[in-house]
């Protein structure tokens, strides 16, 4: 299971939303791979995480992850950054 979170920000002065390492070190221990991309402009940044199916259903129910999915959405929202979710 791949899972994207792709950030768009209308200019460099709003940081974009990162996991904390807590969420980063639990992604990566259940034998995942967490990844961030920023874009040549810098108006474009892409986490990438990548679990097998089993420990990615895991983890959508860890409280960890979903308080994170929460700030996350609240982080995006008050700093107008639009996001989307792409999986595969």
């Amino acid at each position: 299971m791949q899972r994207r979170f792709i950030q768009e920000r209308f200019n460099k002065d709003t940081p974009f939303y990162t996991p904390e390492s807590s969420i980063i070190n639990l992604i990566n221990e259940n034998d995942g791979d967490f990844q961030q991309v920023t874009s040549e402009n810098e108006l474009t940044n892409t986490i990438t995480m990548t679990l097998s199916d089993e420990n990615y259903i895991i983890l959508q129910d860890n409280d960890l992850i979903v308080a994170d999915q929460n700030k996350r959405t609240q982080y995006c929202d008050d700093n107008a950054i639009s996001w989307s979710i792409e999986e595969e």
